[in-house]
Parts: structure tokens; sequence; C-alpha cells
């Protein structure tokens, strides 16, 4: 998605990391790779199908994320350990439920696994804002319009018990900070006397909906799954601000913080990881635009997430009755739009002990060769058996041919091992008006 902007701090190293995939061939559908930093590493999928499915990965530590593989879709998912060690990363085919995006399992099974050893960690833990200040050359330039006053200090936070996989711990550094840009026409608030903040922007909202940047340092929220987090900060910040706008539903939506969003101040509320507010502060003098609205706990994250991924489940659930009762329907009507012309549906069927075999063979044995007669309403032809694909559909249970109202169809069955079915039903009712079989050199003829 759109809107996760990610910055490093300090230089980055190289992971000493021993990959040992249990399937190497090229075509393996998970590759993993060391990262840029410390403890991290890159996992690389590919889907070589050319239909969308669904998977999950999972990286030995707690962390497992749903993935949507459109056709023939290469994905990197990055991921930084929180500690040194051997970890299993997995790929297995899931189903995916989305919507009118849900995919079914990808058919893949695999495992990869990963030493990390002891290396210096690129990014060291961020002290208080107030009492630490990376160095100019820790973050890329960021291109951003010169403020006129000192960019504001955000009101300490208070230490929120956050619960994380655990592999990972998550402290209070990793909370999310809402920060409200001040000149937002949907975001506008007054402060009465006793301190509190009233939004009086409500109508503005809710019909306009707001915009959020989303910033932190790399690996942040990755215990949840990027995606499933995005969501779930979204869903919480909607429900904040519809509770301030009188418990009327409101919507978000993200943008990219480098172009039309936080550095050129377009975005209602940026969302700041707090260990990475010390460096934006240094390198964004944007941040001049925006004041502290609240805040959101790994916690907090942690049971929306759960509550989302439940929600899902239960819709899936729900749905599955539906969506096969919509496909009768659509079966049904597709049935009566043919029966209008097609009021009849023969089926020729092939088979012997292994079972159905193309129809063809019971036509053309070794020395002999039959054909099938076919009146169809005035159209009268007749077909070899290299032609039936003329005739009709082949598929797993025959030969499918559309009959019209007047017809006759007549063939022989010329294979010594095999028999040869003919099913005439109505296309509607499905009700069988004729059915023969016929052993070798018999005879199956049948006529409206």
């Amino acid at each position: 998605m759109a809107g996760w902007c990610v910055f490093r701090a300090g230089r980055a190293t190289t992971l000493l990391a021993a990959v040992l995939a249990t399937n190497a061939a090229a075509q393996t559908a998970l590759k993993v790779e060391a990262g840029p930093a410390a403890r991290a590493v890159k996992a690389i999928i590919v889907n070589p199908s050319g239909s969308a499915c669904g998977a999950e990965l999972s990286f030995g530590d707690g962390r497992e994320e749903k993935l949507r593989l459109d056709g023939r879709e290469s994905r990197q998912v990055d991921h930084t350990y929180a500690a040194d060690g051997s970890f299993a990363v997995r790929l297995k085919g899931d189903l995916y439920v989305r919507g009118l995006r849900t995919a079914p399992p990808c058919g893949t099974d695999e495992t990869v696994q990963v030493r990390v050893p002891s290396v210096a960690p690129a990014v060291a833990p961020a002290a208080p804002p107030a009492a630490a200040a990376a160095p100019a050359s820790a973050v890329a330039p960021l291109a951003a319009p010169a403020a006129s006053t000192a960019p504001p200090t955000p009101a300490p936070a208070a230490a929120v018990a956050s619960t994380a996989p655990a592999a990972r711990a998550a402290g209070p550094g990793d909370d999310m900070l809402v920060l409200r840009r001040t000149s937002s026409p949907v975001l506008e608030f007054v402060t009465s006397a006793s301190g509190t903040q009233r939004l009086v922007s409500g109508e503005s909202l809710r019909w306009s909906g707001f915009d959020a940047c989303w910033l932190a340092l790399p690996g942040h929220a990755r215990p949840f799954g990027g995606d499933e987090v995005q969501a779930a900060v979204l869903a919480l910040m909607e429900s904040q601000l519809s509770a301030q706008a009188g418990g009327r539903p409101v919507s978000g939506r993200y943008v990219d913080c480098a172009a039309g969003g936080a550095l050129q101040g377009h975005a209602d509320l940026l969302l700041v990881q707090r260990d990475a507010l010390p460096l934006l502060r240094s390198r964004m003098p944007a941040l001049a635009w925006f004041e502290p609205l609240s805040e959101l706990g790994h916690a907090a994250l942690q049971r929306e997430v759960e509550a989302q991924r439940a929600g899902q489940a239960r819709r899936a659930q729900a749905l599955g009755p539906l969506v096969a009762e919509m496909q009768a329907a659509e079966d049904r009507q597709r049935r009566q739009g043919l029966s209008r012309q097609f009021p009849y549906t023969a089926t020729l069927r092939c088979a012997g002990p292994a079972g159905v075999v193309a129809t063809s063979t019971c036509l053309a044995g070794r020395t002999l060769r039959a054909q099938l007669e076919l009146a169809n309403g005035d159209a009268t032809r007749l077909f070899a058996a290299g032609d039936l694909a003329q005739a009709g559909t082949e598929g797993p249970q025959g030969l499918v041919i559309l009959l019209r109202d007047r017809f006759t169809i007549e063939t022989q069955n010329v294979d010594e091992r095999l028999t040869l079915t003919l099913r005439i039903v109505e296309t509607v009712s499905e009700q069988v008006i004729f059915e023969r079989s016929a052993g070798r050199f018999e005879v199956l003829r049948a006529s409206r």
C-alpha cells in the first residue's frame, strides 16, 4: 500500500546468514537472502502460476503474514530478527479471504533454514525525544518546505503494556504517535478552558474523509504483518474520529509521504513510530506543521488485527453457503437461457475399466472407423472420430451436445473393450428421456 515511508538510521551492515533451502530448484517459490542490516533478511516469493492464490509466510520467530499473490507475481517481504539463532522460514499455501479479492491456496509448502549470527545492529535503540538527536548523515536527505517555527515536541506518552509474539518484545518506542496537521480543514479542533479538545469540523470529516501518512523505522509492527497493521491502524483512527464526530461514520486513506503527503503538508494525519521521531525531527522541518493528537499502542494494534482476522473468518464461513447458492442460481439461469434454443442435452460417454476416455476412442478402432450422424434442427452433418470437437464439448463426463427441439443422433461403437453410452436429458429439469449403452458393433440412435 502507498503510505509506507521507511527511514533507516546508521550505516547498513552485512548480515552473515547461512541460508539452507530444503528445495533448491531454480523455480522454487521461496528464496531468502541477507538484508541490508544486522539480523535482517529478505524473503523473495514467486507465484509461477498464472492465477492468483493465497499463502501464509512465517519467519520462525512468531511472525506470520497472510499474502495474496497475483499470477506470475514476485513479492519481497523484509524481516528483522530480534535475536541470534536458527530460524525456519516457511511458505505454505493458505486460503486468502478478502471479499472480492479472495484467492484459493497456492500449491506450495517450502521451508528455508536461516542462521542468524551475532552482528552489531544497524539501528541503536532511540533515547527519549528530548535527549536523543540523530546525526544528519543518519537519514538520506529529504526535500521539504522550510518552516519558520521549530517543530513541536509531542506530549510525553505513558508506557503502554504491549503484547507481541514471544520472539519480539515490543516496547513503548514501537507505539505510534498520531500527529494532526494544524491547517487541516477536515480535522479542526478547539481547546476548551479545561484543556480538552473538541472537533468542530465533523461535517467536513464525514463527507471528505482524512488522509494519513505512515513513518516508521525498518521492522516496525512486522510481527503483525504489513497490510494487516495498516488496515488495523486505519480502522482504529476511523473509530476514534467517528466518536469525536458524534458517532457518524468517517473514512480514511493512506497517501504517500514523499509525494503529496507529510513533506508537502497535504496529509491530515502523520503516524510516527516513537523511536523514529528524533530522526524525523532533525530531518523534516515540515513536522512544524503538525501537533500531537493521540497515540496507538502495540497492544491495541494486536487486538485490532486479531479482531479483523476473526471477522474475516466469520464472513468466510457465512458467505460459503451464499456463494454456493449464487452459483446454483447462476447455473439454473444459464440452463433456462439455453433451454429456449436447446431444450435437450445429449452426452456420449465412452468408458472402460479405467474410467471415461475420449469419445473418439469408441468410434476409431485399429482397423474400423465409425461416424456420428447428427440432425439438429434444420442442419444435418456427419462427423468423423477426429471431428467430434465440432459437434459438442468434450468434458470429464464425455461429449456434450446441445440439441434443438427436433433432432436425430446416430453412431456406432467399434471398440471391443469399451462401452459407448448415449444419454439425453431435458436441459432445465435434467430429467432423463433416453439412455442406452452399446458394445462393439452396436448402434445407438435417438430422435425426436
